[in-house]
């Protein structure tokens, strides 16, 4: 297929995807949550609470 770009992105085991990634706002369920700025962990307790900004950097970007 000539003109058409293949973009292969690595596999990397044991690491989070992008599209895993949850931000300030959001309610991604409960679990413990890192910040991706700062690796602060914040842990909801219930499925309705709202990741909040990092506690230590303000960050807005997690990770599971």
């Amino acid at each position: 297929m000539q003109g058409l770009a293949h973009l292969h992105l690595p596999i990397f085991q044991g690491r989070y995807k992008e599209t895993d990634m949850s931000t300030t706002g959001e309610k991604p369920g409960k679990g413990t949550y890192t910040c991706t700025k700062c690796g602060e962990k914040v842990t909801l307790d219930d499925h309705g609470d709202t990741l909040p900004p990092c506690p230590r950097c303000h960050g807005t970007d997690y990770r599971p």
